[in-house]
Parts: C-alpha cells; structure tokens; sequence
C-alpha cells in the first residue's frame, strides 16, 4: 500500500459525498486530523441534484440542513475552484470535462488526493503535473484504518455515536453497500464483528 502524508489534504467527490456512510467517515476523520477534506462548490450543486434525485425523501430542506453542517462544522473545506486552471485542465483533454472542478479544487486546496470512485476519468499522468493522486473511498479508509488504527477506531465510535441507527453490523452492511468492501471486511475484523 502506498504511503500517505499524516493528515492528508483531500478533495472528496461528490461519489463519494453521495453516500451517508462514506461521508460520515471522511467528515469525522477530518475531525480527528486524519485528514483534511475538501471539496467545490460545483461539488455540493452535483450532490443536491444526485441525491434530491435519487432518494424522493430528501428535499431542499433536508438540503439545507446538510450544507449548512458542512459550512458550519468544515468551513474551511469549501474550495473556489478557479477557472483558468479548470480551462487548462479541459484543453489536457480529461474523460468528462465536467470533473475539471474537482482537479481544479484539488490544485487550489493544494491536496495531495481526489478521492474518487471514478478513477478513470482522473488521468494520473496530468494529475502528477499537480502531485496528486486519484484514489478510492476504499483504498483511503484501508490506508487510515491500517495506519491510524487508534484515531480511526475514534472516528467508528464517533459515527455509532452521533447516529443511534448503526450498529456494528449496519455499519459493515453500509460500507459493502457504498462500495467501500475490503473496508467494511477490515472493520468487522478489526473491531470484532
């Protein structure tokens, strides 16, 4: 596995964003400095449409709610992604023009990482020119749980915690559900369930 900076500058797409599982993982481990997320305002615009689509339930005000959240408790975690180097990024010639808002937070955040499930459409050969990295939600939480193991137990506690809903097993369930599978095998491992 490769090796990561401690508290690991990451611009979180909105895949991974998407799912509540992931993005109470991440968001916590921001928290407890495991990393430092990021993300762009084009970002949020992608996860409103994304989830008020697919989960008839949630609405503006649900919405709201969570935007608000994520400015009150992250607030340095919004990035401008700036339009020159989004220009630059769309003459490379990436697979979807659309995810230059993302690299371009990336650079602007000065991460080290987009965390991705799309890895494809983040060609490693234009991100090296930046020094990031395109990597998946699963490989990330493996990387932190394996490194980290104290501070990303905290990070699980915390999530049980604050959401009387999970438990252990609904936790790995979760996990498998949003992908995240050799994680949510090293989490019923390591914390014994």
């Amino acid at each position: 596995m490769s090796t990561f900076p401690f508290r690991i500058k990451t611009v979180l797409d909105t895949n991974v964003l998407y799912s509540r599982i992931l993005r109470d993982f991440f968001l916590y481990a921001d928290s407890y400095n495991l990393i430092k997320a990021h993300w762009s305002e084009r970002t949020l615009a992608e996860l409103e449409d994304a989830l008020k689509t697919n989960l008839p339930k949630f609405d503006d005000s649900a919405m709201n709610r969570l935007v608000f959240a994520l400015h009150q408790y992250y607030p340095d975690a919004l990035i401008k992604s700036e339009e020159d180097i989004e220009r630059d990024i769309t003459a490379f010639g990436i697979p979807d023009a659309k995810d230059a808002h993302v690299i371009s937070a990336a650079v602007a955040s000065e991460s080290s990482l987009i965390c991705t499930w799309n890895l494809s459409d983040f060609p490693a050969e234009l991100l090296k020119n930046y020094d990031i990295k395109p990597v998946s939600p699963d490989s990330l939480l493996l990387y932190l749980l394996a490194n980290y193991p104290k501070e990303f137990e905290q990070v699980y506690k915390q999530i049980k915690a604050e959401n009387p809903t999970y438990t252990d097993d609904s936790m790995v369930v979760s996990l498998k559900k949003a992908g995240a599978v050799q994680t949510a095998l090293a989490v019923s491992e390591t914390f014994g369930h």
